[in-house]
């Protein structure tokens, strides 16, 4: 199983050397459906694409509210990497939960059959669970949504990204300010930072 979580494509050259061939020809499959409920310009989705094609990757674009669980199945048996942009992770994790999408993810994953990327949002729903965004005044209306608190249970820690943003330090501090009530481990990245997590066992790169 590896896993490589990251707060922005600035850190994405970062798995290029982890991927087969460094990544030339290595078929991604890209979802930016975590920006869906967010309006304006969706540049870090834009610098993720460009991050994995400078790679040499080959990008396939899928928009999860449009495909069927059997199209979906058979594009993960078809890719190398799943790709989870930034955005809303309720959002997405409500969308993955309702298409029944979360399970095969997680099976391909846990099995080494598919390599799991993410950016911010997209990393944070690869853990255990999503208690702490509960907390989050913005990600309540999708909390909703969500059929419970679970996220894709491949990694035993939660995270936090961008935590050199002065813009997330309110929404850094919200979440660790609950922690007492969940205790479990937590992770903090900064946008030059990521997690790499081979077979459960985990380390910082930069």
């Amino acid at each position: 199983m590896k896993l490589f979580l990251s707060s922005t494509s600035e850190a994405l050259p970062l798995l290029k050397k982890r991927l087969p061939k460094n990544g030339k020809g290595v078929k991604v499959l890209f979802s930016e459906n975590a920006a869906n409920p967010i309006p304006g310009n969706h540049f870090w989705v834009k610098n993720d694409k460009k991050a994995f094609e400078k790679m040499g990757c080959k990008v396939i674009e899928i928009d999860l509210r449009n495909i069927s669980k059997s199209e979906f199945v058979k594009l993960l048996n078809t890719s190398n990497v799943i790709h989870f942009c930034g955005g809303s992770a309720a959002y997405l994790m409500s969308l993955l939960q309702n298409k029944s999408f979360n399970t095969p993810i997680s099976k391909m994953v846990k099995a080494g059959k598919l390599i799991y990327s993410g950016t911010s949002a997209g990393s944070m729903i690869a853990t255990d669970n999503l208690k702490l965004i509960t907390f989050d005044e913005d990600e309540k209306e999708f909390i909703k949504q969500m059929k419970n608190h679970s996220g894709l249970g491949l990694a035993n820690f939660l995270l936090i990204p961008h935590c050199n943003q002065p813009e997330f330090i309110e929404y850094a501090k919200s979440i660790v300010g609950h922690l007492p009530k969940n205790l479990e481990p937590l992770v903090l990245i900064s946008d030059q930072e990521a997690v790499w997590v081979v077979d459960g066992k985990f380390e910082i790169i930069s």
